[in-house]
């Protein structure tokens, strides 16, 4: 009888952690030509999945986006482009990468951030509590140097196709304030219509949904851009802090290990 009990247990976490918990990214490569002009070894797909494993770390509503992203030739200066289906929240969008006129830095390790020297965080108050407001990687080494960085453009993507974009009637203008649903309430963070919808440069510039990215920068997703992105897309269950928080289905596996042994040891006892 304790056997069987432990075994309906341990199906338990089991099956709990084959879920899917908090925002789902499913994406799809549909190919394209691969730009010659690249340096540091990695593929625009381990780039992508790590961009969009952060995002799916920050939101955890239970919502699924389907991404569909590929190279392709793209007027310069643009380095990237996302078409987003009118929806709140989005459900799916296309993103385009430049693969004629841009120098990019494409990481064969996305998850590590050895190639820069330098790491810097900055909280602001912003009228609803301290939030960070900058998280950048600078002093590029090796293959970074003097590139775009394809990690910090595919999280700016993202960012669009979570409704960071100018198509809706409450038009993105200056400045938006959050809600009592999510963390930091009666924050305000100003915002643009510039080049289809960002955060304004001019007081945020720090922030990775500004309009542009620098050379031989990485930039993270700071706390106004989950934010925003969160009361764009109507998201309430977002941790602003991703950095050190394992995602959710690790969570869920804990919490369900924990529970399966403490039913075993209440049996036993």
């Amino acid at each position: 009888m304790r056997v069987s009990v432990c075994s309906a247990a341990v199906l338990i976490m089991l099956t709990a952690s084959s879920q899917v918990f908090g925002l789902n990214i499913v994406r799809n490569f549909s190919g394209g030509i691969a730009p010659s002009s690249v340096a540091g070894g990695g593929t625009l797909s381990d780039v992508f999945d790590a961009a969009a494993d952060w995002w799916e770390m920050a939101i955890l509503d239970n919502h699924t986006v389907t991404i569909g992203f590929s190279w392709a030739s793209l007027t310069a200066p643009t380095l990237a482009q996302a078409t987003v289906l009118p929806s709140r929240p989005s459900v799916k969008s296309t993103i385009k990468f430049d693969n004629d006129s841009t120098n990019w830095f494409i990481d064969p390790t996305p998850h590590d951030d050895g190639e820069w020297t330098t790491f810097t965080e900055t909280v602001a108050d912003l009228g609803g509590g301290p939030i960070n407001v900058q998280r950048k990687y600078t002093g590029p080494t090796g293959d970074a140097i003097n590139r775009y960085d394809l990690l910090s453009v595919a999280k700016h993507e993202i960012g669009h196709a979570l409704n960071v974009i100018d198509f809706f009637g409450d038009v993105m203008a200056d400045p938006t304030i959050t809600t009592a649903q999510r963390p930091n309430p009666g924050t305000k963070i100003f915002t643009t219509t510039a080049g289809g919808g960002h955060i304004d440069p001019e007081q945020h510039p720090d922030a990775l949904m500004v309009p542009t990215v620098p050379l031989g920068q990485r930039k993270l997703q700071t706390g106004i851009d989950i934010l925003l992105a969160a009361q764009r897309s109507g998201f309430t269950n977002v941790v602003l802090d991703p950095l050190h928080v394992p995602e959710p289905s690790t969570l869920m596996l804990a919490v369900c290990g924990l529970l399966a042994l403490v039913t075993c040891v209440r049996r036993h006892a």
